[in-house]
């Protein structure tokens, strides 16, 4: 784990972060499209570093121990003249590697100086997107009326100004890469020169060699930026009617080998139907006609995070066809990354949980209801057929037993009308709906009674002392 990790996502947040400000502040959208411009990739500027440095230390060694061989041989062991020779010889090219060993300290403490630079600018960016999101915010609130209105053209001319600073600061960078490409461009034609001086003949011959196969490489390079430039700034959300372009970026490569085989080729990455597709292929040219090629791709569902891909490389640098047989390498992976939920979908989601909440509520209320209109209306039904069962019994025993009324006068009875209709039950709800009122089950019982049993109870309480009929009409007798 190295220091410069943290740099992707640093670059990513102020890129977030000026996007969101682009909305209300317009200078913000060309402050994002210098941050997308100047991503680089400071952990592969750190490894470069380290090779260069372990191949000046690979030449350091090389020196050591061949100044060791030529003085470990006595002056006994080796007299002749041409040992003068050997030794000179030997110095001229411990020199030549005292050149060499310089030149890729250089370009070590180049690369990683660079890299630095690009982590300081991601550190600049982050400060100034957080910034800008801040003025975009009181803006926002000026142009609602939550504070002053007029604030709101004071933050667009500072977002202006944050502009101007963000120019100011990418052109520093931009004089950090030269400045690296000084050191490469400088140093090797300097080694180079210190070289030819020094006896290597050849040493210019291959300072253009190394400069045919660099500007092919550079170039490529060159054209990628460019069209990544134009993509970047036609993706940018609101470029473009119906969207960003689907095109996020391409890959442009044209290198060559140690064996003098040149890979020529690149890719592509489509964001389209919710799948994010990369793809791409090189073809392999060398001395003795192609010697193969390549082909990638790789597939992704962005909304489940699932991906896969493949790819499948052929190589024969001695020629397709020709001497030995070449190699064939290929490949699949198959993936799963949790989708990043954003702030706005958890908003979403606690909305939706308030909104189901009084429905579910409401539910319930609505099966309280029903349960005590069920509760309700089998109670209506219970002593609607218990006052029919005792009528039916109060006329089967007047039509069986009749007793004849006695001449002594009884004192009237009380009267008693029957209702023609039960009350109106009233509709419980709630935990209640469902339990029987109190004295129901008295009542109930009370009404299935015989009704000569309750004139029974009339007359004993009114102190007569004996059970008679009332005067003209018989009294049931109790079955």
């Amino acid at each position: 784990m190295t220091a410069f990790n943290s740099y992707n996502t640093m670059m990513g947040t102020a890129t977030v972060e000026a996007d969101l400000a682009r909305l209300v502040l317009p200078p913000a959208l060309m402050v994002g499209m210098q941050f997308k411009l100047c991503k680089g990739n400071p952990t592969n500027l750190e490894k470069a570093s380290k090779a260069w440095g372990d191949a000046a230390r690979a030449i350091e060694d090389t020196a050591e121990q061949m100044q060791a061989s030529v003085a470990s041989i006595s002056a006994d062991d080796w007299t002749a003249e041409d040992r003068q020779a050997y030794e000179r010889k030997v110095q001229e090219f411990l020199q030549q590697l005292q050149v060499m060993h310089t030149f890729c300290q250089a370009v070590q403490i180049a690369l990683i100086a660079y890299a630095w630079a690009l982590m300081v600018y991601a550190t600049f960016a982050v400060v100034m997107g957080t910034f800008l999101a801040a003025l975009a915010a009181a803006a926002t609130a000026a142009a609602m009326g939550v504070i002053t209105a007029g604030i709101a053209a004071t933050c667009e001319a500072i977002a202006a100004t944050c502009l101007s600073v963000t120019i100011v600061a990418t052109s520093a960078l931009g004089m950090a890469a030269q400045m690296a490409a000084v050191v490469f461009q400088g140093g090797a034609l300097t080694a180079a020169l210190a070289e030819k001086a020094k006896g290597n003949d050849a040493a210019l011959a291959d300072f253009m060699k190394a400069e045919e196969v660099g500007a092919a490489a550079a170039g490529a390079n060159l054209a990628q930026n460019a069209v990544n430039g134009g993509l970047t700034f036609a993706g940018t959300p609101g470029m473009r009617r119906g969207g960003g372009f689907p095109v996020s970026d391409v890959d442009l490569d044209a290198d060559r080998n140690g064996n003098r085989t040149w890979n020529v080729g690149g890719g592509a990455t489509v964001n389209a139907g919710g799948f994010t597709t990369t793809g791409g292929g090189h073809v392999k040219y060398g001395d003795h006609g192609f010697a193969g090629g390549d082909v990638s791709g790789n597939v992704k569902h962005n909304a489940s995070g699932f991906s896969a891909g493949g790819n499948a490389e052929y190589t024969d640098e001695d020629g397709i066809g020709r001497g030995n047989a070449g190699n064939v390498k290929y490949g699949a992976n198959l993936a799963y990354q949790t989708p990043a939920r954003s702030r706005s979908t958890i908003r979403r989601c606690h909305r939706a949980r308030r909104r189901a909440a009084p429905t579910t509520a409401s539910a319930s209320r609505t099966r309280a209801r029903s349960s005590g209109s069920r509760a309700s209306t089998t109670s209506r039904t219970a002593r609607a057929a218990a006052r029919r069962t005792a009528a039916a019994r109060s006329t089967a025993a007047t039509s069986t037993r009749t007793r004849t009324p006695r001449t002594t006068t009884a004192p009237a009875p009380p009267v008693t009308r029957a209702r023609s209709r039960p009350p109106a039950a009233r509709t419980r709800t709630g935990p209640s709906a469902t339990r029987p009122r109190r004295g129901t089950a008295d009542r109930a019982s009370r009404a299935g009674a015989p009704r000569a049993e309750r004139w029974c109870w009339v007359y004993l309480l009114s102190g007569a002392r004996t059970i008679g009929g009332m005067p003209g009409a018989s009294l049931p007798s109790s079955p």
